[in-house]
């Protein structure tokens, strides 16, 4: 096991859990409860009819967050429960009680932040504005196992990883360092995702290692992520037994990378996955 691997992996634990201790991180929540959890249904809903969404909301909650839905914008249809109160009496104390009861469901439409203007949201993330990791970038481009593209991605989204079509697409409005971490990051979903993410858990799982392991190569090789790689791990932990918990399986896959990037001549680099 690489040294400098360990300790890169240390102090991205101690920069998660100093995140959390953080006035960033008590704005953030503050921020995050105004956002309901979606079921699993109206998270495929969501995702059908605007895949490239992150955070959505109905068009009052918007508006009491400082920003408004834009002109023409479509909603995003999903299912919200519809219930009534009714009395009984327990048959135990015999004293009347009030509870609430399905009946049935009603078609609502909420909207994505891509979708609207207005405040600006807190974040846990900084972008990175430097450009100092040109031939990493490089690098990377030939070790990707998979295709790179470039497209239009909407605001957030610098890019994504394609299970069913095995591509990588960053965003064509990011540039320098951020660019090079955003194809890192990428490039260790291609390598440790299959079609089994099924459920928030596997999508947290698979979110923090690839973050994990992002800051951990990015830098070994000179590469300074704290600044958006902190906040990103903290925001997707949430707590940082998680981190600890996936920790053999990140610096495995990190030093995996790093052994790729090293000792490999950059015309043979080759990942499987």
């Amino acid at each position: 096991m690489n040294k400098k691997v360990k300790e890169l992996y240390d102090k991205l634990l101690q920069g998660v859990q100093e995140v959390f201790s953080s006035e960033k991180y008590a704005e953030f929540l503050e921020f995050s409860k105004n956002f309901r959890n979606y079921s699993f249904e109206n998270t495929v809903l969501i995702f059908a009819q605007k895949p490239d969404a992150t955070y959505v909301a109905g068009y009052k909650t918007w508006e009491k967050l400082g920003r408004h839905v834009k002109k023409g914008e479509k909603g995003i249809a999903i299912f919200a429960p519809l219930v009534k109160k009714e009395k009984i009496v327990n048959e135990e104390t015999g004293e009347e009680e009030e509870i609430t009861k399905l009946n049935g469901f009603r078609i609502v439409y909420v909207f994505d932040i891509s979708q609207t203007e207005g405040k600006d949201i807190p974040s846990l993330v900084s972008y990175l504005e430097t450009n100092t990791a040109e031939d990493l970038f490089q690098k990377l481009l030939k070790l990707s196992p998979v295709p790179v593209r470039y497209d239009n991605l909407p605001p957030l989204q610098n890019g994504y990883y394609s299970i069913d079509r095995k591509e990588i697409v960053l965003s064509s409005k990011i540039k320098g360092d951020q660019l090079t971490k955003t194809l890192l990051h990428e490039i260790v979903h291609s390598i440790v995702e299959d079609d089994t993410i099924k459920s928030n858990e596997d999508r947290r799982r698979a979110e923090i290692i690839a973050e994990s392991v992002t800051y951990i190569v990015a830098n070994h090789f000179g590469l300074d992520t704290s600044n958006y790689s902190f906040g990103y791990v903290a925001g997707w932990s949430g707590d940082p037994k998680r981190l600890i918990k996936w920790g053999s399986e990140i610096m495995r896959i990190a030093n995996f990378i790093i052994d790729k990037i090293s000792n490999i001549p950059v015309e043979e680099m080759k990942l499987a996955s």
